[in-house]
């Protein structure tokens, strides 16, 4: 599973978000978020936090899901 970074980026953007706020309310390290925002896989469990949030459904912000 890997994140799709242009609806990432557009949820991210609907809260008026940065990288650093989103790894906080995620509760998940910055540089980790910046790993998986190159394209690297991103486990399930992860990608829900990052969606939750954000206020979204996981398949919102993850290649080949909803949008």
């Amino acid at each position: 599973m890997r994140l799709d970074i242009k609806k990432l980026d557009l949820a991210m953007a609907r809260r008026k978000w940065d990288t650093p706020q989103l790894a906080e309310a995620a509760k998940i390290k910055q540089p980790s978020l910046s790993y998986w925002r190159k394209g690297r896989p991103i486990r399930p469990s992860t990608a829900g936090k990052l969606a939750e949030a954000l206020g979204v459904d996981v398949a919102e912000i993850v290649e080949g899901g909803a949008g």
